[in-house]
């Protein structure tokens, strides 16, 4: 089932991109607008039909060059897509719309009245059971399971939304559906306490029958849904195909898109576009998290290494298209690629046994994407439905899907047949749905289930036997539906890819299938019914399906994929029907006769006037006629209808006034529905109301009789209009879905029971009551978006207000107020926010106050600090001062030795060396933030201190006054002086008085915490020696102790000798002075101890001990 809620899909991209690539009538587009992303509807109807041209297609079929019918294709489903789309592009430029109708519905959806029928009191009908094989329901595009509960699934439709079970399939309840799209792509469930945690991939990967609006998330089983940081709109037309987890973290999750692949490590919050390359699959190697392999449309897998950073080609496939993938963890070094061709039919099975580092064509003998039981025809639609699974213990055996589904038991070397869409196969296989769309096993388990355009199958023994375990899903795609006036339950519908149904009292029954199309239940006896398929294949029965007939043989001409056809409703026995012309049968299709002779387009359209049968009004979609004598004459009555903008979709004929009409205009514009009161001679337009969306058919009451009341079905629900009022939504307790067409069943003897039927596109059948009662006042509501954030936070306000309102006040709760229907406000500081909204109008005034709506939390704080200083000796006292910004409560500092402090800026003293890492937490109303810096601070041990002094004078005569200056460096508690006469000072820089002659050594110990330490200097002090000589007097020798020249001084003149020895007597100069002073050169002698001998006359005089330093 291949289309779209009523949140607003554009179908053009996949085709463009992603799927239709593997068609070979899209070569054939223009190639520059196709890079450009410029393709316009008109693009792809002139690729279409100028590739099928020479192939003379009839109603999807062509004869071969061996003169046998084959089908055509991807005929079809292009078919089916220009029946939704032409109504709804740019009628003059083929443009698809940018238009969301997201807000359209949140604006309109709020309940008029609890009372009944002022808004409406909507349930669903189905249908919602199935006895399987051939028939369906609607198509399962995905499916999961819980962690922990093997009965509880989640599946997911094309446009029916995202459903659940309990109970292993028994039952289903839909989950969501208030979501601004129904359709869903994938799934993944975790576990989240007592309850779950859902991600949903909106959007419909297939097909585009809805465009996705990114992932939503749901934390409370599926009971509330939030967006994500992937989160877009439907006009930026894109898809999500595939979603994974982390096993090992379940805070990541990787997404492939049509627009990149992207990937969250925070459950969502926000997300990062790794690559911009578009995949279609994707699968983590089962042994490795790190490893993932991805496939593309264009016949290529990749693999990467590093959690998707990076990718490389593994395996390219010429002539490859649609590729799908499969990993088992019974052998991870196993990865299957399933490969379509340009045809989309099979290319090949490909197998790697290397991790997919190489592959290997495995299969390519027969077609396994087609529809026949062997595989013999070709092509298929492997664009649309493909697939494939492997068995999680057993590495041999594997699943491939398409149009049916095929098993291969010797790892995809050999395949037989396990489920057929219409047959058998001579006992070979389990008739089942068509067009399989994913293959999934349960867990670790070799339980398999699939997903297709029927529903959801189940098989436990590998595919010996198939269950349908999809009854109670209401996901069905209706094109029309028809009410009995017989009974109140007879209902028929026709429904996209699972023919037509109907309801009886008995509940549902497939009555035809294919594709079921217009259906009409004789007004006069419920046993007569028509139903139809694609290009004007009616049948009829008599008795309720028992048998049936083929009755439109008779009619030529093109018809259209919704074929037109309507009973007189003044003679249930005429028919008419509408290919390019008018056909008319009296005798309930037996035979024909037409009765215009246009001969132009296929009609869309038709409608036969209640209160005169001659009275007929026929429309294309630019054209409508009119007959006032039952088709003897035709008159062009398009008038002023706006159709070079919009499109006529249907027609409808005042019940009591057969120059009353009509008609719904298809199209993103204010264009909804025209009406003329004069046959068709003049219009105007009645669309005051109305969304600026498609309006697809339209009905009257006409059991009201006291002013004229008509219901719209529309891209966004039901539309009501009542006398001269204005058009007011009528959708209470409908979920978010195109509706296609309204009928109503009358009940005469008590117009109270009367019901309106409702046929969706994606969740089936609905009915309310009928309006009743007189316009209210306004009631006011609304919504924000967002309704939490970060400062600024700036929230798009939608009114959701109903009724007649003239002006809007709101109050934000700041402080600020705005007058605007749907205002855009910034909320500028962090708070909670309490938000009301006044409406006023004719009929007074309602006031909604939403208290602490809207939630707004300031920016985390950001940490950063810096210490001074970060190196020294122990003990180190360090200032540590935070450079943190933003609003913060609370700072806590780690110092790394376990000690801790708080405060903005603090001190710390390291006693103890080592390396330091600290750390410091900032706390704020926005959050918290952690700055750490490792090894930040160094502490040293502490060192000893460096001992030296200075003394001046260090010679002289006694009495000598010496000044002692102390050098040393370092931490010093007490110094300690000893100056070599038995004197001593703890003074830092004492002065001494020497009173004695002599050579004295001077010592100095400083103690401090790096220990104690002396520093002595022998013989500093020097008060020279002399010897007295009462005939001769003193002998003077300086400076002692002595680095160059020693002076020596004598009383008088006189030759004297002096002989200079070291310590052990050894003679080292000898010299005669007869001068009164003398010098000797100590500079070429080593350090030491020497002697000077004086002698005069022979006679020893005087003997000095000189020091050499």
């Amino acid at each position: 089932m291949k289309y779209f809620t009523r949140f607003f899909a554009l179908f053009f991209v996949i085709l463009l991109v992603e799927v239709a690539t593997s068609q070979p009538w899209t070569n054939l587009l223009p190639q520059e607008k196709a890079d450009k992303k410029e393709l316009s509807f008109y693009d792809y109807q002139k690729a279409f039909y100028e590739y099928w041209e020479p192939f003379h297609v009839d109603k999807g079929y062509y004869l071969n060059r061996d003169g046998e019918k084959t089908k055509a294709p991807g005929w079809k489903q292009f078919k089916r897509w220009e029946h939704y789309w032409e109504t709804r592009v740019d009628k003059q430029t083929g443009e698809f719309p940018t238009t969301s109708t997201r807000e359209i519905y949140q604006t309109a959806k709020a309940s008029l009245s609890p009372n009944r029928s002022l808004s409406g009191d909507w349930s669903a009908l189905g249908p919602d059971i199935t006895g399987g094989g051939y028939a369906g329901l609607g198509r399962i595009n995905c499916i999961a399971f819980h962690p922990t509960n093997d009965n509880m699934i989640y599946v997911g439709a094309a446009s029916g939304g995202i459903w659940k079970t309990s109970n292993g399939g028994t039952s289903w309840t839909p989950l969501g559906d208030d979501n601004a799209a129904l359709g869903v792509s994938d799934i993944l469930v975790i576990m989240n306490g007592s309850s779950e945690t859902i991600y949903l991939a909106t959007g419909d990967k297939d097909h585009s029958d809805t465009y996705s609006i990114g992932v939503l998330k749901s934390i409370d089983g599926g009971a509330t849904w939030q967006t994500t940081g992937l989160n877009w709109t439907a006009n930026q037309q894109r898809l999500i195909y595939k979603m994974l987890m982390d096993p090992v973290n379940q805070n990541i999750l990787y997404a492939a898109t049509s627009n990149g692949f992207y990937k969250t490590v925070n459950a969502g919050t926000t997300w990062t576009q790794l690559i911009n390359s578009s995949y279609v699959d994707v699968e983590f190697d089962p042994s490795n998290n790190s490893i993932l392999y991805s496939s593309d449309t264009d016949g290529k897998v990749y693999k990467s290494i590093n959690s998707g950073q990076n990718w490389t080609i593994v395996n390219s496939v010429a002539g490859g298209k649609r590729t799908e993938l499969a990993v088992t963890s019974d052998n991870p070094a196993i990865v299957y690629a399933l490969v379509s061709n340009a045809g989309s039919g099979l290319k090949g099975i490909y197998k790697s046994t290397d991790f997919g580092n190489s592959f290997t064509l495995t299969f390519n003998s027969f077609n396994l994407m087609g529809w026949d039981c062997d595989g013999s025809d070709s092509g298929g639609q492997a664009w649309y439905d493909l697939c494939i699974a492997a068995d999680p213990n057993d590495e041999n055996t594997l699943f491939a899907g398409g149009v049916n589904t095929w098993k291969s038991i010797d790892g995809g070397f050999t395949w037989n047949i396990s489920t057929h869409w219409s047959s058998s196969c001579s006992g070979n296989a389990t008739t089942v749905h068509a067009d399989k769309h994913t293959l999934v096993y349960r867990h670790n388990t070799s339980v398999l289930f699939e997903g297709n355009d029927g529903g959801i199958y189940k098989t436990d023994d590998s595919g010996s036997s198939w269950d349908h375990i999809g009854n109670t899903l209401e996901i069905s795609q209706m094109y029309r539906i028809s009410c009995a006036q017989t009974n109140n339950t007879d209902v028929m519908t026709g429904l996209q890819d699972n023919g037509s149904k109907m309801l009886a009292s008995n509940g549902w029954t497939d009555v035809y299938g294919g594709d079921g199309m217009e259906c009409i239940i004789d007004f006069t006896d419920d046993n007569t019914q028509y139903a139809s398929l694609y290009f004007g294949s009616v049948f009829r029965t008599i008795n309720k399906w028992n048998s049936s007939y083929y009755i439109t043989g008779g009619v030529s001409g093109n018809a259209a994929w919704v074929t037109p056809y309507t009973l007189d409703p003044n003679d249930h026995l005429t028919l008419y029907i509408g290919f390019q012309d008018v056909w008319e049968s009296t005798n309930q299709g037996a035979n024909w006769t037409q009765i215009s002779s246009w001969g132009g387009n296929t009609l869309q359209s038709l409608a036969v006037a209640p209160s005169n049968s001659n009275f007929i009004y026929a429309a294309t979609y630019e054209t409508i006629y009119g007959t006032t004598n039952g088709g003897g004459s035709w008159s062009d009555i398009t008038g002023s209808l706006p159709v070079g903008t919009a499109s006529i979709t249907y027609i409808w004929v005042k019940n009591d006034d057969p120059s009353t009409l009509w008609v719904t205009m298809s199209g993103f514009n204010a264009l909804g529905v025209f009406q003329s009161t004069d046959g068709g001679s003049t219009w105007s337009d009645i669309s005051t109301g109305l969304p600026e969306i498609p309006i697809n058919s339209i009905i009257q009451n006409k059991q009201n009789t006291t002013e004229t009341e008509l219901y719209a079905a529309t891209d966004v629900g039901v539309y009501l209009k009542v006398g001269s009022a204005n058009w007011v939504p009528f959708f209470d307790g409908l979920p978010n879905v195109v509706v296609n067409e309204l009928d109503i069943f009358y009940d005469d003897s008590n117009p109270q029971n009367s019901l309106l039927r409702a046929g969706t596109f994606g969740r089936g059948l609905w009915e309310s009551d009928l309006y009743s009662g007189s316009p209210a006042g306004p009631v006011a509501d609304f919504e924000g978006s967002p309704m939490t954030g970060t400062e600024p936070l700036e929230v798009t306000f939608a009114d959701l207000s109903v009724g007649t309102i003239d002006t809007w006040d709101w109050d934000f709760g700041d402080g600020e107020q705005s007058s605007n229907q749907n205002p855009l406000h910034t909320y500028t500081s962090y708070g909670v926010y309490t938000v009301s909204l006044t409406v006023s109008g004719s009929n007074g005034n309602d006031t909604e106050t939403k208290t602490d709506y809207i939630e707004v939390t300031a920016l985390p704080p950001v940490a950063d600090f810096e210490a001074n200083p970060t190196t020294g000796n122990a003990p180190l006292l360090v200032s540590f001062t935070s450079l943190s910004t933003g609003i913060i409560d609370s700072w806590v500092w780690d110092l790394g030795n376990g000690s801790g402090a708080s405060g903005e800026n603090i001190f710390y003293t390291y006693e103890t060396p080592g390396y330091y890492t600290i750390t410091l937490t900032v706390t704020g109303p926005g959050g918290s933030d952690v700055m750490t810096k490792t090894d930040y601070i160094e502490v040293f041990p502490t060192s000893p201190p460096v001992v030296d002094f200075s003394a001046t004078p260090t010679f002289g005569e006694a009495p000598l006054q010496v000044t002692f200056t102390n050098l040393t460096t370092g931490e010093v508690d007490q110094y300690d002086w000893s100056f070599g006469d038995g004197g001593a000072s703890q003074n830092e820089n004492p002065i001494h008085e020497y009173v004695a002659v002599g050579n004295y050594t001077v010592a100095l110990t400083a103690t401090g915490p790096g220990g104690t330490v002396t520093e002595t200097k022998v013989d500093y002090i020097l008060i020279p020696v002399g010897i007295d000589n009462e005939t001769t007097g003193a002998y003077i020798v300086y400076p002692n102790p002595v680095t160059n020249t020693l002076q020596i001084q004598f009383p008088n003149k006189q030759k004297r000798v002096l002989i200079l020895t070291n310590v052990t007597g050894n003679q080292l100069f000898e010299t005669t002075s007869e001068d009164i002073e003398s010098h000797l050169d100590m500079s070429k002698y080593k350090s030491g101890i020497y002697w000077l001998t004086i002698r005069e006359k022979d006679e020893v005089v005087a003997r000095v001990k000189v020091i050499r330093k």
